[in-house]
């Protein structure tokens, strides 16, 4: 599963092995990640999710991180907000 914000085919992880892609092939895309958080939880698949969604659930074992010496991409965020003058 995979946010709606990425357009990604492959994710590239980099760690101290070096760097290796994964190509997506994802089933289902949502903006939704409570749902796909609780898709993870039903055994539906692996999700790409905020660490701040999951730590809660990392922490008690109920999900595992894949790759855990490996980092990957952030996607950017812009906070915009209308001026109020």
């Amino acid at each position: 599963m995979l946010p709606t914000y990425t357009s990604v085919n492959t994710v590239e992880f980099s760690g101290p092995d070096g760097v290796f892609a994964v190509k997506n092939s994802p089933v289902l895309k949502t903006n939704d990640s409570s749902m796909s958080l609780q898709l993870v939880r039903a055994g539906i698949g692996l999700a790409y999710l905020p660490e701040w969604i999951v730590a809660q659930e990392l922490a008690s074992g109920a999900l595992t991180r894949l790759f855990p010496d490996y980092t990957t991409f952030a996607p950017r965020v812009y906070a915009v907000y209308t001026s109020r003058k």
